[in-house]
């Protein structure tokens, strides 16, 4: 079965379609709660790349909308932010990123602090909020707005007194890095993910914040991996991650730092087979209150207190009926992996993990495949 694969340039400001490409050596993954990339090559040699290429090069350099479009679904969407051409070869890059990246280069539009919400906000309110604010061209002027609908908005958290406030101009992506940390065992977090999709042949732009979480848990999501059947898996473990005692400072300076102090839960130190003591010191800058940076340590703890491990696997993207298995999971899902025992795993493995990021891979020859990260599901 054939699969077509397309990708689309969208003006960013008034979502006019640019160019219609055929992507060479293509390459793109979502993530949650982050930025994943998307590349491709163009071959200026030829006749129809050339000339599909001409809209985009004309604009010198300025940041384009991308979508990459499989057999008339969008699979990514993101904005172009670098190019590169080669002479000898003839050979046009692009190089994108989702839309998350856009926030990276966003000033806040309005005061998130004590001033404006005195008696605190809901963080997932405060999230809306500020990504409608960057959007509004009353508060931001010409060329505020990416077209991006807001979904979602409120959480179980509670309210906070944000530390963010005009003056200090801090960035869409610090104010939501801060948001996405809160996290409280039995209660769960915030997530963000987006997404992009046809709507009477115009590309749809959607940021999604979820809370508890996004994504399905293991009882709903039915994904089951068996190692003993995928192309490859890896599984790096990283222990400078954690910590054994976490810290966690809040505003202040000085003797006036607000700080709180939280054991991992059920990491024993000091014993045979065990860890030693290790410290991760933890900074909440916009946290401003006692009870919150005490909810941030017991939170960073749960999340902290083991080895980093993030396992990936690697299955063909498309089944043996050549269907697609993008669509059969979220980013944000739980699924079980195990195997009945290899080289590593030599008594056997079964446990849920959360898929965290795809990364798809269409050479231009041979089997197509996606690779899947995965996190340690979280505490709600």
């Amino acid at each position: 079965m054939g699969h077509s694969w397309t990708a689309y340039a969208y003006d960013i400001n008034t979502n006019t379609k640019l160019a219609e490409l055929e992507p060479a050596g293509l390459s793109f993954d979502r993530q949650l709660n982050n930025a994943g990339a998307c590349q491709f090559t163009l071959n200026l040699q030829t006749g129809h790349n050339r000339a599909a290429a001409a809209p985009l090069i004309n604009m010198g350099g300025l940041p384009f909308k991308v979508y990459i479009d499989l057999d008339g679904e969008i699979e990514w969407g993101g904005i172009c932010w670098t190019t590169s051409y080669t002479k000898s070869t003839g050979i046009y890059q692009i190089n994108g990123a989702q839309f998350f990246s856009w926030l990276a280069q966003r000033l806040q539009a309005a005061d998130y602090s004590a001033t404006t919400y005195p008696d605190g906000i809901d963080p997932a309110v405060l999230f809306a909020t500020f990504l409608a604010d960057a959007q509004s061209t009353a508060k931001s002027g010409p060329g505020a707005s990416i077209g991006m609908q807001v979904k979602g908005g409120t959480s179980q958290l509670g309210k906070y007194v944000p530390g963010y406030p005009l003056t200090q101009e801090s960035t869409l992506s610090q104010i939501a890095t801060d948001i996405i940390d809160m996290s409280l065992p039995g209660v769960g977090g915030i997530d963000f993910s987006e997404d992009s999709q046809w709507v009477a042949g115009v590309p749809v732009d959607t940021f999604t914040i979820s809370s508890p979480r996004a994504g399905r848990s293991s009882e709903v999501s039915g994904l089951i991996f068996d190692l003993d059947t995928v192309t490859d898996y890896t599984w790096p473990t990283d222990a400078t991650v954690m910590g054994t005692t976490i810290v966690a400072t809040g505003s202040g300076t000085g003797t006036a730092i607000i700080a709180a102090t939280a054991q991992a839960p059920g990491q024993p130190v000091g014993g045979l087979g065990q860890s030693p003591r290790l410290d991760k010191l933890i900074n909440y800058t916009s946290v401003t209150s006692q009870a919150q940076i005490s909810a941030a340590a017991t939170g960073s703890a749960a999340q902290w207190g083991t080895p980093g491990v993030t396992p990936t696997i690697t299955v063909p993207l498309f089944d043996a009926r050549g269907n697609s298995k993008l669509g059969t999971w979220e980013t944000g899902d739980d699924a079980r992996i195990f195997t009945s025992g290899d080289d590593y795993f030599q008594n056997g493995y079964d446990k849920f993990w959360r898929i965290v990021q795809h990364s798809v891979n269409v050479p231009d020859s041979g089997t197509p495949t996606v690779t899947l990260t995965f996190n340690e599901p979280p505490v709600i």
